[in-house]
């Protein structure tokens, strides 16, 4: 995943400001678009990430061997 550039955001919310003022409804859209698809990059970042973890955890989960043995030891006292 390739760092938010802050420059590029930065120049993007200028260059909206702008065409904000000078009514540029093409470039309003552009500069909208960068804006937004950063943001977007860094989301589906960090939603890979949680999923990943979570995967890990369950994965983690199933292969701890405690859980096995307590789940047979509540089954030998409740059956």
């Amino acid at each position: 995943m390739e760092v938010i550039d802050k420059t590029v955001q930065i120049r993007a919310a200028h260059a909206l400001v702008d065409a904000l003022e000078l009514n540029d409804l093409s470039e309003t859209k552009h500069h909208l678009a960068i804006l937004t698809q950063t943001q977007e990059s860094y989301l589906f970042h960090k939603v890979e990430k949680i999923i990943r973890d979570l995967h890990e955890s369950i994965n983690n989960f199933s292969l701890d061997s405690h859980l096995i043995d307590l789940t047979e030891d509540i089954y030998v006292q409740y059956p």
